[in-house]
């Protein structure tokens, strides 16, 4: 398979790459309504470079919580750095981190 780079230059790429590129970009499959663990799977409200966050429902606290899914395992050592930092802020413009977790989701396909 052949690709065009950035700077214009034919890349040659394996096969399959640009179908492993598209099913990353979108990140983890998760649907309104869908268990996270306790939570409740409310919208997506974003995509970053680490994974997709959610707005998702505690019912046992009954609150709104937002929820962060990695893309893949080996960012857990940066999630916990993330989370050990926002942990000692305490500011209006900066969320609290109540929960740090494991969770087995399934991927799109």
């Amino acid at each position: 398979m052949v690709g065009q780079s950035t700077d214009g230059e034919t890349a040659s790429r394996p096969p399959g790459t640009e179908e492993v590129a598209r099913a990353y970009a979108k990140g983890p499959a998760l649907a309104p309504g869908q268990r996270l663990g306790r939570y409740l799977v409310l919208e997506e409200l974003g995509r970053g470079g680490m994974g997709v966050v959610v707005a998702a429902y505690d019912p046992e606290l009954q609150r709104r919580v937002a929820v962060k899914v990695l893309r893949r395992a080996d960012d857990r050592a940066r999630l916990l750095r993330e989370a050990q930092a926002l942990a000692r802020l305490n500011h209006p413009n900066v969320v609290a981190v109540h929960y740090r977790g494991r969770y087995r989701i399934a991927l799109a396909r």
